[in-house]
C-alpha cells in the first residue's frame, strides 16, 4: 500500500470522526443543569473580590461545570 492511500485513508477517517461528533451534537445538544456563582479574592482590585457566574453542563452524556472569565469566556473547570 502507498502512501497516497494511506493518506487518503486517514484522511476519510478523519472527516468520519468529525461527522459523527457533529451529529451526536446535533442530535443531542448541550444544556445548562444549574447555574450559580462563585468569590474569587483578586490581588490588585479596588475590592479584592470578583464575582463569577458558575454553571453545570450536560453534553454527550458528560457533566461538566464551567466558569465564566470577566472577558466572556466558559471554561471547564474539571481537574481543577
Amino acid at each position: 500500500m502507498s502512501l497516497k492511500w494511506v493518506a487518503i485513508a486517514l484522511a476519510l477517517i478523519g472527516f468520519g470522526l468529525v461527522g459523527y461528533g457533529t451529529w451526536m451534537h446535533y442530535k443531542d445538544p448541550s444544556r445548562v443543569i444549574s447555574q450559580g456563582s462563585i468569590e474569587v479574592v483578586v490581588r490588585g482590585t479596588a475590592t479584592g473580590k470578583v464575582r463569577l457566574p458558575t454553571r453545570r453542563v450536560a453534553t454527550g452524556g458528560v457533566t461538566l461545570e464551567e466558569v465564566k472569565l470577566p472577558n466572556g469566556t466558559w471554561i471547564d473547570c474539571g481537574g481543577d
